[in-house]
């Protein structure tokens, strides 16, 4: 059986920001160990070299790199925003990962920019 220590874990979150939306838009929502944030900006940074830019295909991506995710770092939540409508056709400015601190604050763990 495997026992997760919920205390060590935090909550992260993959954010879109587009070029004609000036909010940006929660993809994906996961928790994680701290130790494993490197490695999650490195797969982060892998995932927007393989998209073309599109709101679609990097929607697209982040599914499928939450299902490995999930597999890999053994998430105990994980959750892909399904949006439809004109977002399909906007262009990413930059995919930004978050981090919730103990005390509620988010903090920018990474950005990278289309």
């Amino acid at each position: 059986m495997n026992i997760v220590n919920f205390t060590q874990q935090l909550h992260y979150r993959i954010i879109v920001e587009c070029s004609n939306n000036n909010l940006p838009i929660t993809l994906a929502g996961f928790d994680a160990e701290e130790q494993t944030e490197s490695l999650l900006c490195r797969h982060l940074s892998n995932l927007c070299m393989q998209s073309d830019g599109s709101f679609s295909c990097t929607q697209s991506l982040v599914s499928k790199l939450m299902l490995q995710w999930q597999q890999s770092f053994k998430m105990n939540a994980s959750q892909t925003l399904n949006l439809v409508g004109n977002l399909q056709q906007q262009l990413i400015n930059s995919v930004c990962l978050y981090k919730t601190k103990v005390d509620g604050q988010q903090q920018l763990i990474n950005r990278i920019q289309f």
